[in-house]
């Protein structure tokens, strides 16, 4: 079941801005993707473009780089509202530390490009803004960054930073949509017959019989669709949404299946302890 795995994040309200910085296209093209924003005009860089006029792509990467800065600090943590930030952790933004959904370009005014996002989209009376995040975002420990990522960061900050709070003033919700593809992060692998032989052996039984069979659900009824979905395939990505989200992404989830069915296999077992 392929829809519930590649989704995007909306803002809803006039200051959509997750995470990224200021920004207000120059232009509104209802349903489009967008790789550059401009508050004034348009980037000079336009969408998709390699790199900036500044970066010299072949210079020499590595290295350790020493500077000075005055004053002291008793926080590594930009966003607390008592005490001092180390520098180079920006308040408002990602500073060193922390990557945002889009980086403002340091050569433009007003002017911002994705980073952990690839791509945002918007309506044509800027009530919300979708961004798509790009699948090769990844932590520090080559997880990849999740929409539920995103949503937390987005809430915890509204929650507990007076200057982000007022920023989003405007910004009603962020929630999770659906796509109907998956990304180009790797198959999930389970164990097939022979694996679950070698395993029930390895445990003291003798397998009679192990064998997969196809067994798709398919369903017309949408009221018990969305009950399958929620119960049977979409419990580990319903844990980290609000309850009161859950009904709504359970419905976008089937809306983006192509038919009213999920694959479904079924592992059967037949084994007797030795």
């Amino acid at each position: 079941m392929k829809a519930c795995l590649n989704r995007t994040i909306a803002a809803a309200g006039m200051a959509a801005v997750l995470l990224s910085g200021a920004w207000m296209p120059a232009h509104a093209e209802d349903g489009e993707w967008h790789t550059s924003s401009a508050l004034i005009g348009a980037s000079k860089y336009g969408d998709d473009f390699k790199q900036y006029d500044y970066v010299n792509p072949n210079a020499p990467k590595g290295g350790t780089l020493n500077t000075t800065t005055s004053g002291t600090f008793d926080s590594f943590n930009p966003y607390i509202v008592p005490g001092n930030p180390a520098a180079g952790f920006a308040g408002f933004g990602g500073g060193l530390l922390y990557d945002t959904l889009m980086e403002q370009s340091v050569d433009e005014g007003s002017v911002s490009h994705p980073l952990v996002a690839d791509a945002y989209k918007f309506p044509a009376d800027f009530s919300s803004a979708t961004y798509r995040l790009d699948p090769r975002a990844k932590w520090h420990d080559g997880q990849p960054i999740t929409v539920d990522d995103v949503i937390w960061s987005f809430k915890t900050l509204k929650a507990n930073s007076p200057l982000y709070n007022k920023y989003y003033a405007n910004v009603t919700e962020a929630v999770a949509t659906v796509q109907g593809t998956a990304p180009d992060s790797g198959p999930w692998n389970f164990a097939g017959d022979s694996e679950t032989s070698s395993r029930l052996r390895a445990a003291g039984f003798e397998p009679l019989s192990v064998r997969l069979r196809p067994d798709p659900f398919r369903c017309e009824d949408p009221v018990v669709l969305e009950e399958y979905l929620a119960t049977v395939v979409l419990g580990a990505h319903l844990d980290p949404l609000l309850a009161a989200e859950h009904a709504s992404f359970v419905r976008e989830v089937r809306l983006a299946l192509p038919e009213p069915c999920v694959d479904y296999v079924r592992l059967e077992i037949d084994a007797v302890r030795r």
